[in-house]
C-alpha cells in the first residue's frame, strides 16, 4: 500500500503490487482500502513510515507479521536542510515537507535496501 506521489518513485519495481491510498478521498479513502483487501492476506506488512495515518491504515491489513519503524527510510533532516534551510531542531513540530525535489531524496535504492533487510529479520 503506498501514496500516489510516493508510488510514481518506485513503480517500476518489478514483482510487486502496489496497492495505491488516495489521501484525497478523506475518511473514504480506509473505506476504500479495507474493501479493496477484504478477501486478502498478506504475508509481511512493512509498516515503512512514522505517520498516523498509515498506523491506522496498518490495520485493516490482515498479516501475521508486521514490521515498522526500524525500516523506515528517514531523509527527513536532509529534506529540512535542502529545503527549509531547517534542522530538526529548528523546525516547527510536525513539519510536513511538501516539496516534489526533496521527497525525491527517497530512492527506489533506498526502497529495496530496506525491503532486502526486511526480509533478512524474518
Amino acid at each position: 500500500m503506498i501514496g500516489k506521489n510516493e508510488y510514481a518513485m518506485v513503480s517500476e519495481i518489478d514483482g510487486v503490487e502496489f496497492i495505491i491510498f488516495d489521501k484525497s478521498l478523506g475518511a473514504g479513502a480506509y473505506k476504500a482500502v479495507q474493501q479493496q483487501l477484504k478477501n486478502w492476506r498478506f504475508d509481511v506488512l512493512l509498516h515503512m513510515q512514522m505517520a498516523l495515518r498509515e498506523s491506522i491504515t496498518s490495520m485493516i491489513i490482515k498479516t501475521n507479521i508486521r514490521l515498522g519503524i526500524e525500516l523506515v527510510v528517514n531523509h527527513y533532516p536532509e529534506a529540512l536542510q535542502q529545503c527549509y534551510q531547517a534542522t530538526v531542531k529548528e523546525a516547527p513540530w510536525g513539519k510536513h515537507i511538501q516539496n516534489d525535489e526533496c521527497m525525491r531524496l527517497i530512492t527506489s535504492e533506498d526502497f529495496t535496501a530496506m525491503t532486502t533487510k526486511a526480509l533478512q529479520i524474518n
